[in-house]
Order: structure tokens, then C-alpha cells, then sequence
């Protein structure tokens, strides 16, 4: 079968590409239509399914984009709010000769008057959720690596007490940790 001017028997559709992959299935769905009995599909129509299939594919790479644009925002939004509860952990041991809080929620409302941030990791979703831990615990990796945040609040060695660090076990793609694991930060 030769292409030609017009395609009597196939509808418009038959030359439309379903992702951003259409322009490589562009042939294939020329073929297809042909062999399901359209004897002719003329230069236009094909250059306006291959148009389609560029237009999908630039799309495709748009949503990329904005997808690791949305990821670097959402990573530096937890590493800000990382540092807003370290700082009220600060205030509150200056203001508390020398002693951390027990839990993270003694912190609020006057050194958080949000509350405890939300964290979004995309491992685990939105969390606030503080797991308190030994700073041996902390010092051996045992996080429960379930999202929110994780909090040194007895230790041996005082130098583990205050800790607090984002509980993912998981890489971050921010630049400070190129790959390490939230807990790194």
C-alpha cells in the first residue's frame, strides 16, 4: 500500500498519538492504519501526527521538569523547617540553663507558635510525627525511618542530647546531602 493524498476509510484519530512516546509510534500507527485497510494517508497527515507527537513528547519533558522543580522546593521547605526547630531548640536550652525539653511539643507554643512543622517526604507523606529517641539509638541508626522527625531526648553522653534530625533513612537530592539520608542533615 501506498501513501497518498487522502484516507477515505480511517478516522482522524487513528493518527493521533496516546503519549509522549508518539512521535517514535508515529510510524507504527501509520502502519497500523494501513494494515487495518486505510490505503492512503496523504504528507499532511502524517506530518500533522509527527507535529502531535513532538508537541506530546515537549509536554512530557515540561511535566519532568516541573515534577524535580516541585521535589527541590518541597525538599528545601523540610530542611527550613528543620532548621526553625533547631533554632527553637537553641532558644530553649539558652532559656532553660543548659537543659533540652523533654518531648518537641514542650516547644510550642512559645518557640513554635505553628507548632510542630509538617515535614513531606515523598517516601513516606506528610508527618509530623516525633519519634523520640537515646542518642545510643541515634548513634546505631535506629530510626524507625517512618517519616516526621526524630529527637534525641535521653542520652548517656550529653553530647547526643537535642538532636533532631528529619526520621528518612531515604537519599535527599538537596545539596548539602547529595544523596545521604534525611537523617544525615
Amino acid at each position: 500500500m501506498v501513501l497518498g493524498e487522502s484516507m477515505k476509510n480511517c478516522p482522524d484519530r487513528a493518527f493521533k498519538p496516546a503519549h509522549a512516546a508518539g512521535r517514535l509510534l508515529a510510524p507504527v500507527l501509520i502502519s497500523l492504519a494501513l494494515m487495518a485497510g486505510c490505503d492512503k494517508a496523504s504528507p499532511d497527515q502524517a506530518a500533522a501526527v509527527q507535529q502531535q507527537a513532538e508537541a506530546q513528547k515537549q509536554q512530557a519533558e515540561l511535566q519532568q521538569q516541573q515534577l524535580g522543580i516541585q521535589k527541590q522546593f518541597t525538599e528545601s521547605v523540610n530542611a527550613a523547617d528543620l532548621a526553625a526547630v533547631r533554632t527553637a531548640l537553641s532558644l530553649y536550652y539558652n532559656d532553660h540553663e543548659g537543659l533540652y525539653p523533654e518531648n518537641i511539643e514542650a516547644l510550642v507554643p512559645q518557640y513554635l507558635p505553628l507548632g510542630i512543622p509538617f515535614n513531606r517526604l515523598e517516601e513516606h507523606g506528610k508527618s509530623n510525627a516525633v519519634q523520640n529517641m537515646s542518642g545510643e539509638d541515634f548513634k546505631a541508626g535506629r530510626f524507625t525511618d517512618a517519616g516526621g522527625w526524630a529527637y534525641v531526648n535521653t542520652s548517656a553522653d550529653p553530647m547526643m542530647l537535642g538532636r533532631f534530625v528529619i526520621n528518612c533513612t531515604h537519599g535527599s537530592n538537596i545539596n548539602t546531602l547529595e544523596g545521604k539520608p534525611w537523617t544525615a542533615l
